[in-house]
Order: structure tokens, then sequence, then C-alpha cells
């Protein structure tokens, strides 16, 4: 570790006593005169004198007094260490505690409890435990990104939360010594050293490079903090112009690094507010912007965003907004308007990003569909091309499962825990396709979308493969058909040849489930409930929490998990095929389960054959609805004809009364 006074540039602003006894050789006198500078110096300082909200401490529980006794919660496992902190433990067969116990988030819960009580006794806690890690867990020459205390992403982290707040919060606290903030200082300097040295990539170098600029903005008297600042202000802009698509979603395409790169983002630029110099591009807060907005739009009617690739439930206001003010960039002119930004009220579609999203309003009772048809993704993916999610009068229906976890969570990220499609009891396999084609450079291909007034209309295709091998060579189409404000008409369309057993799965939230042939529903009767109906007589069975395999389950937070009921539609049947289901929510008081028939329909006198048309009746208590969607552009200008009607064109939806009168129709390319 090289000496603090190597590290300063003596002739800056406030440091002249310090240059002095340097100069002078009084070590001691000068460690204590750099140590009252730092402690009363003003600006750079943190953004508040108070400590309101915990940044970045999500996956850390403990209490201040269990920390006092060393029994650490992290990642929702409780462990109890010894006195001298063991920094690599691995109680549980997984680096994760590790890592997460080496970001030091309980910092922020000692300073919190030291500003409520005044108690000096967690002030000393922290003196002990911040001079421990310094003293056991030197900075390694290379890059250790296999090691639990020196892997790039933690010592981002640590700059830009655990670190600089604590310095902040226990500055006037005379059990924080002159020797452990003189320690600290040369840690600082050696983190943003090794930060500048090996940065990485994808969110990652977000952490990394807001930790680096933390650190050249904060502690603006190392000789190198310029170079720190700019390396860290051309990373962070470098990568938003190379993460961020246009429509504003993060190339990872999971909702919840979709966040934490915003956060990781917006807390650089949130640093203007106590260092002025920093100057970032108009571009960077366009894709800040953009992101915001990416957020606004996908965001489900409760206020959580789905749970797309590796995510956990959140909400933006709780894990982006609520902090950012906490750091004062609602007073910034270049951030203020980024927390403003309106929840959007109407259906959206982001092309790169390849989600539709289906809403009639942004109320908790508005109806919500969100499908994904996007790209592998950079990284965190799942098997789940052409998931759906659906929320309506007031709470979540249908749900994607979340991560759980990633040492144990395998089955979480393949097809079996979407509402998908198994061919012969195979999912999705892009893991195995071109990584290349992982992230896009124009919108995403295969997807059409159409919005109005009376509908929507969303279809993407999957056509990479089903199995280990990709080598089940089945295309699948999924069609949505949004009836505003009311039901959805979800197509799925397999084509290729041969005979397979097909199973669609419908993950449910935790609860009542009931079940027939050819349908399910939820049973809840003080809450809202949906009901899924096939239009033919497909088996269904209810799996709720098996472990061979693992199905049946939901995860809203990291390393937790719940049982969940999960509907399986199965048929076995030759490809090409289409099966036509009717998703129909009902509010709390109410349950409405449409009758959905397969309905004749000819082309001349013929009737075409499996998976080219889709004919369906559904019958509601006081009307019945018809539809009709061709699935080979050939069908598309030929007269089709049912029930004594005939139309022209790609699909046509049509209400009737009791009686057979026509009450309302929609149409798509007519």
């Amino acid at each position: 570790m090289l000496d603090v006074f190597d590290l300063l540039d003596l002739e800056h602003p406030g440091l002249k006593a310090v240059k002095a006894a340097v100069r002078s050789g009084s070590h001691d006198r000068a460690k204590e005169l750099l140590v009252e500078y730092y402690r009363t110096r003003g600006q750079p300082g943190w953004h508040s004198n108070k400590l309101e909200k915990r940044l970045f401490a999500f996956q850390d529980d403990a209490t201040a007094d269990e920390i006092l006794a060393r029994k650490f919660t992290v990642l929702r496992k409780t462990v109890q260490l010894e006195r001298k902190i063991a920094w690599a433990t691995d109680p549980f067969g997984s680096r994760e505690w590790a890592w997460v116990l080496n970001r030091h988030c309980f910092f922020q819960t000692l300073a919190q409890e030291y500003q409520r009580t005044g108690d000096e006794k967690y002030a000393a806690d922290f003196n002990e435990i911040a001079t421990d890690w310094i003293i056991s867990n030197p900075v390694p020459a290379e890059c250790a990104n296999n090691s639990a205390a020196w892997r790039t992403i933690e010592a981002g982290i640590r700059m830009f939360s655990s670190w600089p707040i604590a310095w902040h919060f226990f500055r006037n606290s005379p059990s924080f010594t002159v020797d452990a903030r003189v320690l600290m200082l040369e840690s600082f300097a050696e983190h943003a050293d090794y930060l500048w040295k090996f940065p990485t990539a994808c969110n990652w170098t977000l952490m990394e490079s807001n930790g680096l600029l933390h650190v050249g903005a904060l502690f603006p008297e190392f000789k190198d903090a310029p170079k720190w600042r700019e390396a860290a202000i051309e990373r962070l802009s470098r990568e938003m112009a190379a993460q961020v698509y246009p429509d504003g979603a993060q190339f990872e395409l999971t909702t919840s690094y979709h966040n934490l790169s915003l956060w990781n983002f917006l807390q650089p630029a949130a640093l203007k507010r106590i260092a002025p110099s920093l100057d970032f591009p108009a571009e960077y807060y366009d894709g800040l912007k953009r992101m915001m907005q990416f957020n606004a739009c996908i965001m489900r009617p409760d206020g959580n965003w789905p749970m797309i690739n590796d995510s956990d439930l959140g909400k933006v206001s709780y894990w982006i907004v609520e902090p950012a003010v906490s750091l004062g960039a609602d007073k910034l002119p270049e951030t203020r308007a980024l927390l403003e930004i309106e929840r959007e009220r109407d259906s959206v579609f982001f092309p790169y990003a390849g989600i539709f999203c289906m809403r009639t309003g942004d109320e908790p009772q508005d109806l919500y569909l969100m499908m994904d048809a996007g790209p592998f993704g950079a990284r965190h993916q799942h098997e789940d091309k052409l998931n759906i999610e659906v929320c309506a009068c007031g709470r979540a229906l249908v749900v994607d499962p979340g991560r759980y976890s990633y040492h144990i969570g395998a089955p979480f990220r393949g097809s079996g825990a979407h509402n998908l499609i198994l061919v012969d009891g195979m999912g999705q396999n892009r893991a195995a396709t071109d990584p290349s084609r992982w992230v896009v450079k124009s919108p995403a291909p295969g997807n059409r979308w159409m919005s109005a007034a009376e509908f929507d209309y969303a279809e993407g295709i999957y056509d990479e493969g089903f199995g280990p091998r990709n080598d089940i060579s089945l295309a699948h189409i999924r069609k949505v058909f949004f009836v505003k404000p009311e039901y959805w008409i979800v197509i799925d369309v397999l084509r290729g040849d041969g005979e397979y057993k097909f199973e669609q799965l419908w993950h449910f939230v935790p609860g009542k489930v009931a079940a027939g042939r050819g349908f399910a529903r939820t049973d809840t009767p003080d809450a809202a409930n949906l009901a899924v109906v096939r239009s033919d007589d497909a088996e269904v069975r209810i799996v709720e929490g098996e472990e061979t395999p693992v199905l049946g389950f939901v995860s809203y937070e990291y390393n937790e998990r719940e049982p969940a009921p999960t509907a399986v539609f199965t048929r076995t049947c030759a490809a090409p095929i289409a099966f036509e289901t009717v998703l129909y929510p009902s509010p709390a008081g109410k349950i409405v389960v449409p009758e959905v028939r397969p309905l004749e329909c000819t082309i001349g006198e013929t009737e075409p054959r499996p998976g080219r048309i889709s004919a369906i009746s559904i019958r509601l208590p006081e009307c019945e609805d018809i539809f009709v969607i061709c699935h080979e552009q050939k069908m598309v200008g030929r007269v089709k004809r049912f029930l004594g009607f005939e139309f022209t064109g790609e699909a046509i939806w049509m209400r009737t009364d009791l009686k057979g009168g026509v009450v309302r129709t929609l149409r798509i390319g007519c």
C-alpha cells in the first residue's frame, strides 16, 4: 500500500498545513491535519447529512446490533461469523454470499443507527471492520474477478455506496481513528486505480465506472482524480450508446438489470449537484430519458415491473425515484425531469426489445398484458421468447416465476418456467445459438404490432429449434388479439412436420386454481380472477410445488420461492397446428368462464388444413364473439365463409347478440 501523501496533490487548496508537516517529517502530525481537513472541508462530501435510504443494500438485511454480534443476513440467509470476519466464507456452497458480504452494505446500517442514537459502539465497530477488511484484503496486482473481495463489481459498488456513505456519516466520530481514516483514504485510491486498470463489460462496467467516478469526484485531492473522472465519464457515455437501445431498453433485456443499469447511469449524473465540474454530453441525458420512459411504459398497473429474464419483482418508485430524490437528483434540472416522467396509459411496442405491452390505462384496476418477443439479450437470459404476463382488475394473474437463485435456479431459466409451449417436453435453447444474434442493431425481426382504440394485435416468432441440440425443427408463432377493454385471444401456431406432444403452460400467482378439459381458472372469491380457455378439449393438469422436475413455483425475491399453481394444457397431434386460447379476466366477486369452440370456416367449398386458419366462437353470458385469423399469407386474399358470413382479409372479430345480430366488428388487413 502506497503512503497516502504520495497519492495526494499537496498543492490542492486546503492542504498547505499538511504539506508543511510532511516536508518537516512530522508524518503523525500530517495525518492528524489531513484527517481534520477531510472532517471539516465541506463539499464535496455526501448529498445530505441525513441517511434516509440505504443504497444498493437490498440483499443485506442484518440489523446494526446483529452486525455488532457478527450475525449477518445476506441473500436471505443468516450466518453467525467469528469476531474476525472470514471474508471469503462460503457457508452455502455458493460464492454469492461472500460476494455480497464484501459489498459492505452493512456499513450503511451501522451509519444509520449511529446517526439515530449517537452511540459510539456502532462507529467503533465500523472502525474495526473496515480496518480489518483493508488489512486482510490487499489490492491484487492483477484483475481478481475470481476472488471474494476484489471482483471489480464489488469494488465498484463499495465506492459508490457503502464506503463514501460511511466515510461521511462517521466523520465526526472519535471512534473513527486517525489510522483507520488514513488507511481508508489509501484504499479509496487503490480501489480507483484498480477500477481504472481493469474495466469489464455489460452492467459490471457501469458499476465499476460509477464507483471510479465517485472516488474521482469526492476525493479531488488525489493526484489521479482527474484521470479517474475522465475515464469514468468516457466509459459511462460509451456504454450508454452501446447498451441502451433506441427504444430505451438496456441490452440485457431484463427488467431488474435494466433498472440496475439505469441507477448506475443516473447516480453519476446526480453527483453533479455536489461536484459541479462534472459534465456529461447531451446524448447521455437522452439515454437516461429513454430508459425512464421504457420503465414508464412497461410498468404493470400495480406499479411493479414485469419479471423478464433474470428479474425480481420491483417498483421503479422504490428502486430508482426515491433513492434519486434522497441524493437530490430532483434539485438538478438535468435529472429532475427524468423523475417526473408519468406512467404510460396506452398500449406500446418496443421494436428493439421486442416487448409488447397492451393496456387499458395506468390505474390498478386496468387490464395489462406483456409479451416478450425480443432477442436473447446480452446476459442474464431465460429461454422465454413469447412469454406472457397478465394483470387485471387489481392484481397480477399470470406471471413469469422470476429468477430465484443463480446457484440453484436453473429450472427458473428454462422454458418450462414460462408461459410457453414445450415440444415433447423440450423447450427453447437460444443459449446454443450464435451469440452475435443475441443483441440486435435494428428492430427485432419477426414481430408485428397494431394498436387502435378498440383493439391491439401483437405477433412474434420463435424459430430456433427445441431441445438440447435445437434439433426439433418447429417454429412457434404467437399472436395476441386484445379486445379492448375486455379480454385477450392468444393463438399459438406450430409450424413443421411430424407428431409431437405439445404442452402449453400458464403460471398463475399463488392461490387456488380449478381446471377441467380445456380450461383452468383462478378461484379467489374476494379478488380478480382469470379464466384460461382453449378451443379444444386439451387435457389439463395443475402442478404446484413439484420438485422433480421443478415446476409450480414463483420467486418474487432473490433466494426465496413459494408454490404457485401452473396449468399444463397437453395435446398430442401433428404439426402444423394452431391452438386458440382465450384469457378472460373478471373483477372480484364475479367469475366468467367463456365457452370457446372451434368454428367451421371454409375457403371456397373446402375447409383449410389445420394450422392455416383459426376460427373460434367465444360464448359469453350476454353475447357470442367470433374470431377468424389467417396463418398463411396466401389465405389473406381469399374469401372466408363462416356462419353465413364472409370476409376477405387477414382477421376479423365480430360480436353478435344472442339472436345472431352483429353488434360490433373489428378487422385486420381487410
